[in-house]
């Protein structure tokens, strides 16, 4: 057996262990079409699967595809879309700190909602029609990619969806509890299935050390939260919908902090009286605004 952050790692501990703490490494990229009909195909739930990326982040995507490796800059313009511009040095002194680079703008790109297609701009002819129709190439590949960015959210929202808890403050390293392993074993599978990222996990028993470590990191989780939803309440800044929404993630937490109750066998009462205390101020602060526009 080896000790990693106070989780016993075992060969085979489904009936002993306390869960299973996972991470992942991301690589390449999925075709958003595989991975739907991997995902389909396990009975998992549609709502879960990513978003495909927005036409302005898949143009940003073609655009540094197409110019990738090149003096060619992509620079984005205050009024939306993108201008793609020569860098370019007198007498090809690129080498000569002294030297100042020059820059020219080739042409302008955007994707008009209205007209529903990819525009460009050419200035002075500087674009030939191969080149457009290359980034126009480039643009409906990347609308159908998912990125290893695009991954890493992802996974960070499927991760906290079943009661994870973060072994290290920058994320990175997650604790599940055993009534999830299942689930997250079934994620790791499709997504080892459809490209080459993977996702590892690793069974976990209890000891003392892992209860330790285990719930200071709840408590770590439910701390942040409660102190985002009070600065939140503090500023006044949130209408009655927000206030509700934060309502139920304190009602989640709450639920969450239960189960690692049961898990570790310990009693968090101080993080209970905070989540009550939060939910009380909400309540408060949602019926000051209700009262205030009637």
């Amino acid at each position: 057996m080896e000790n990693a952050n106070g989780i016993v790692v075992v060969p085979d501990g489904e009936n002993v262990r306390a869960g299973s703490f996972t991470w992942w490494r991301l690589a390449g990229v999925i075709h958003y079409d595989k991975l739907e009909k991997a995902w389909q195909l396990a009975d998992m739930p549609m709502r879960d699967l990513p978003s495909l990326p927005s036409r302005t982040v898949a143009l940003k995507r073609a655009l540094d595809e197409q110019y990738r490796g090149s003096h060619t800059l992509v620079r984005v313009l205050p009024a939306g879309g993108y201008a793609i511009v020569d860098e370019s040095f007198e007498n090809g002194q690129e080498d000569d700190e002294t030297v100042d680079p020059t820059y020219e703008t080739r042409f302008k790109a955007w994707f008009d909602e209205d007209l529903g297609e990819l525009c460009f701009r050419n200035v002075d002819g500087k674009i030939s029609e191969d080149e457009m129709q290359a980034i126009l190439s480039h643009f409906k590949m990347a609308q159908k990619e998912l990125t290893h960015q695009d991954l890493s959210s992802w996974l960070s929202k499927l991760v906290r969806n079943v009661q994870s808890v973060r072994l290290r403050d920058t994320g990175g390293i997650y604790f599940i509890p055993e009534q999830h392993v299942a689930q997250w074993e079934k994620i790791s599978d499709i997504v080892a299935e459809v490209g080459q990222s993977r996702v590892f996990g690793v069974p976990a028993l209890r000891t003392d050390r892992a209860v330790e470590a285990i719930m200071d990191a709840v408590i770590s989780d439910t701390t942040n939260e409660i102190e985002t939803v009070t600065k939140l309440l503090d500023d006044a800044t949130l209408g009655v919908r927000a206030l509700k929404t934060r309502g139920e993630k304190l009602a989640a937490l709450s639920d969450k902090l239960k189960v690692y109750e049961n898990l570790l066998g310990v009693r968090l009462d101080e993080m209970r009286e905070k989540i009550q205390e939060a939910d009380a101020r909400i309540s408060e602060t949602i019926i000051t605004l209700q009262e205030d526009n009637t």
